[in-house]
């Protein structure tokens, strides 16, 4: 019976997850900080999305930089900051359960 109910809360929290996100390209980023395995990109106007972190800022997400990908993701969101570029961003899931985590950025030309 246990070994049900456990399989059961298992089902459940995978289908509570949510699906990776777009946010749409009018985004100026405002603000970078990078820590030692991640960065925080700040930026406005603010969005609110569906990824239930538990963090409730609506205007900064995180880039994870433990890889080349995401060392890649902060070279393009600080050319576009620098280049004062709008930008839009495609989230999926929180980085330490905190912060939407980007996977993409899209620099508006």
């Amino acid at each position: 019976m246990n070994y049900l109910l456990g399989l059961f809360v298992l089902i459940l929290s995978a289908s509570v997850q949510s699906a990776p996100e777009n946010i749409a390209q009018n985004k100026t980023i405002t603000k970078i900080s990078t820590y030692h395995t991640e960065a925080v990109i700040y930026y406005s106007p603010i969005v609110t999305n569906s990824q239930n972190c538990t963090d409730t800022r609506n205007n900064a997400f995180k880039i994870d930089l433990s890889s080349d990908s995401g060392k890649q993701l902060l070279s393009t969101a600080l050319t576009a900051a620098a280049a004062q570029k709008e930008v839009g961003f495609g989230i999926d899931g929180c980085l330490g359960g905190n912060l939407p985590k980007v996977y993409r950025i899209d620099v508006v030309f």
